[in-house]
């Protein structure tokens, strides 16, 4: 039906207190007429300064904000009842028909309320989107009903204050609005550039995983050890098997000699368990760690990004946050090829299936879901309802089984830990159990520890143990 609300002019002030104390006096006119009003706020605090005015007029009226959001829809479908009086914050209640008269007035009520003008709108202050101010706007004068509606604007608002100088008081809160709307496409153009940035770093990511689970890692931990020698030279970093004793003092000398004790360290090692556990090792270690540790970069790169977006002068900070960012993940790479090194210094290899060590009932070989992960140190074996005695799990079949963290795809354990159980760990934990991510790592499982390498385990089937 024909539009026949009449939206009038704004309503401008010197200050803020002299617009509310307006507006109520306009309310507490149109209330005693019987004409129900709603008032829409930019704030809960402007809802509260409303709420309060009024009580001190007498004018009953119904508060809706953040508080009461249950009883939402219920409230904004009273606001057109005869003398209703309704404040509510940002627009609430969006997707409730207005009906004058309140839902399931008969057309005797409608009427009425018709005849006193319908549904009078109040705005205290525009919103920095005209398109939230249209919303206010339409829940007057709906289905062809009459209805009012205007907003009071004072000049010391915040989005008044955005207008440039010089601009005619009644045009102020326009102009204001046309410069927050610029200013909230100019930040949507920098959001999608600081969210470009992470995404290309996690394509960086995902190629070196993809070489770490599927290629020849040989290249990768050359470099890992030129950044273990770094971190043992320039830190003092230590590592197993890898003395600083006697080296030269300075120079390349130095660096060329610790290089040489890392080569001989890592190559006793591939002696000591063969070549095809040690490279079946390495990959399941470095793309491992790239998933534990990525999670707790990707937390960096969040606040970071939060803190520049709500910063002063935003758009001049993106680029610092940018250089920021790359330096973030350049330290990120570092740190998962140094601790790769002294994963793979320090780390034990456990053979099972070999007689006497399989529980009871378990099949031969890995056995899948009857052959528990090993126990952890540091933590309970796990006790599965409905397991024997022989296996060391619980004989009530009423036993509920922990839970077991197994298998493990993307996102750090102390992500995991804040989303489902709302606890942030401020160190990385003493022992994350994960699985081998995929089949890459020809069945051998993982149990890694960050705090501790040498408690670190790699888990492999007797069958599938090849020596040198």
């Amino acid at each position: 039906k024909p539009v026949v609300r009449v939206d009038h002019d704004d309503a401008t002030f010197d200050d803020h207190a002299s617009a509310v104390a307006a507006l109520v006096d306009d309310v507490a006119t149109r209330h005693r007429a019987g004409q129900p009003v709603l008032i829409g706020t930019t704030s809960i605090d402007d809802t509260m300064a409303v709420a309060g005015a009024l009580a001190e007029r007498g004018v009953p009226h119904v508060t809706l904000t953040a508080e009461n959001d249950g009883q939402e829809a219920e409230i904004v479908a009273g606001a057109g009842r005869r003398g209703q009086v309704t404040v509510a914050t940002q627009m609430a209640g969006r997707g409730v028909d207005i009906v004058l008269g309140g839902a399931g007035a008969t057309d005797a009520d409608h009427q009425d309320v018709c005849r006193l003008g319908g549904l009078m709108v109040w705005g205290l202050g525009h919103h920095p989107a005209h398109r939230l101010d249209m919303q206010l706007r339409g829940r007057a004068g709906r289905q062809g009903d009459p209805g009012e509606t205007r907003f009071a604007s004072a000049m010391d608002d915040d989005l008044v204050r955005l207008a440039p100088p010089n601009t005619p008081d009644e045009e102020a809160a326009d102009a204001g609005q046309h410069a927050a709307e610029e200013l909230d496409r100019e930040l949507r153009d920098e959001v999608r550039e600081l969210e470009g940035l992470v995404d290309r770093l996690q394509a960086h990511l995902h190629r070196w995983r993809e070489v770490a689970a599927t290629g020849d890692v040989g290249e990768e931990l050359r470099k890992a050890v030129a950044q273990a020698v770094s971190a043992a030279d320039e830190r003092g970093v230590a590592f197993a098997g890898v003395t600083r004793d006697a080296l030269p003092r300075f120079g390349g000398k130095r660096r060329r000699a610790l290089h040489a004790r890392f080569d001989d360290a890592l190559a006793a090692r591939r002696d000591e368990m063969g070549d095809a556990v040690f490279d079946e090792a390495a990959r399941l270690l470095l793309r491992n760690l790239l998933v534990v540790l990525w999670g707790d970069q990707l937390d960096e790169l969040e606040q970071g990004k939060q803190l520049t977006r709500v910063a002063p002068a935003f758009v001049t900070r993106v680029p610092a946050w940018t250089e920021r960012a790359v330096r973030s993940y350049a330290a990120f790479e570092a740190s998962v090829r140094s601790e790769w090194v002294r994963q793979l210094l320090a780390f034990t290899v456990v053979e099972v299936g070999a007689p006497g060590d399989a529980p009871a009932g378990a099949t031969d070989g890995w056995g899948g879901d009857d052959y528990p992960m090993p126990d952890t140190p540091g933590r309970p074996a796990p006790q599965r309802a409905g397991a024997t005695a022989g296996d060391g799990g619980a004989v009530d079949d009423d036993v509920e089984a922990p839970l077991l963290l197994a298998e493990w795809n993307g996102w750090s354990f102390n992500r995991f830990v804040r989303q489902h159980f709302g606890v942030r760990l401020p160190d990385p934990p003493l022992v994350l159990a994960i699985d081998a991510i995929g089949d890459s790592a020809g069945g051998m499982r993982l149990e890694l520890d960050l705090d501790d390498p040498a408690r670190t385990r790699v888990v492999v089937a007797a069958r599938d143990v090849s020596r040198a």
